[in-house]
């Protein structure tokens, strides 16, 4: 299947990511985007 958006994360930005789901702090609209980035990330330590 095609990629529609290529999504590339820098360490920093994952690190970020991964620390605000891990908490499970903020608006459930925010962790759930913040998933789907996880998830669609094609940089290293991606799974996209």
């Amino acid at each position: 299947m095609a990629h529609l958006y290529r999504v590339v994360l820098t360490e920093d930005e994952r690190a970020e990511l991964l620390g605000f789901v891990g908490t499970n702090g903020g608006p459930a609209r925010m962790l759930t985007q913040a998933r789907i980035l996880l998830k669609a990330n094609h940089g290293d330590g991606g799974s996209g």
